[in-house]
């Protein structure tokens, strides 16, 4: 800004990055998401910039977990995905 750091001008700024499901969310929810996450982090940091950034990611199921199998994967049984593991041991992959 003129030629001078947010920090010389007394300003933050901030950069959210967050991944969800995609399609579980609609676009007024992320919004609202949106809106709160800034109002939360103008509090905690005080005097942020409006070009702050918040980045919600909208990930396919299969793309993440957070647990040993992929979100996605809730529909196949344990005996199945034990034998898919074990397959894929079997074959090097």
């Amino acid at each position: 800004m003129a030629g001078k750091s947010l920090s010389e001008h007394g300003i933050n700024s901030f950069y959210f990055d967050i991944k969800i499901t995609d399609e579980t969310n609609s676009k007024v929810e992320k919004v609202q998401y949106i809106r709160e996450a800034f109002d939360a982090f103008s509090e905690l940091l005080g005097n942020v910039h409006e070009e702050s950034y918040i980045y919600v990611q909208d990930v396919r199921a299969a793309a993440y977990s957070s647990e040993v199998k992929p979100r996605s994967f809730g529909f196949i049984t344990r005996r199945e995905m034990s034998q898919t593991l074990n397959s894929r041991v079997r074959e090097g992959a």
